[in-house]
């Protein structure tokens, strides 16, 4: 099992601007769809992440995945079988991370006609909003065996000052 080093996109990088358009262009296909699905539904608030979820599982494959924390690093893992380290995109900023990916698999003839195949294309897209800051030019992303595992180092939270404050009487 080989282990592949994927580069990561910083929001505001000049190289990284077609990837953060896409981004938001499907955001805001998911956006318009949720919203038509909680239309179609009465409009009853009680199912508003539901109707997010069901748009981007409508939209893109969404594949399997868990977030977890260390003391110095968060840490996304995600199954993405089938695809290799140039077919998936890692774009991040200080509080988000979204991948994304597409992949095209050719078939050589075969003797038999086929009638039915899911192996033709797909897209994956997952977005996950972090639960602290992190430092975006030390992330790493390694794809191996069709496991993708990101980590990404936290930015340490100023400590408190121990100085006091005199105010003006």
């Amino acid at each position: 099992m080989s282990k592949h080093l994927l580069a990561t996109k910083k929001a505001g990088d000049p190289a990284s601007k077609g990837l953060f358009q896409s981004i938001d262009a499907a955001m805001e296909s998911i956006r318009r769809l949720a919203y038509d699905l909680f239309r179609a539904r009465g409009g009853a608030p009680a199912s508003d992440l539901d109707d997010w979820f069901n748009a981007e599982r409508e939209l893109f494959e969404v594949p399997s995945g868990e977030m977890g924390e260390t003391p110095d690093a968060f840490v996304v893992k995600m199954a993405v079988p089938g695809f290799a380290a140039d077919q998936l995109e890692v774009g991040m900023d200080a509080a988000s991370i979204t991948i994304r990916g597409e992949a095209e698999k050719k078939h050589k003839r075969a003797e038999e006609k086929q009638t039915y195949t899911e192996f033709i294309r797909k897209g994956v897209f997952r977005r996950f909003n972090l639960p602290g800051i992190v430092d975006v030019d030390k992330v790493k992303a390694n794809l191996t065996g069709g496991h993708l595992t990101i980590t990404m180092p936290k930015i340490a939270k100023p400590e408190p000052s121990t100085a006091t404050t005199q105010l003006a009487a």
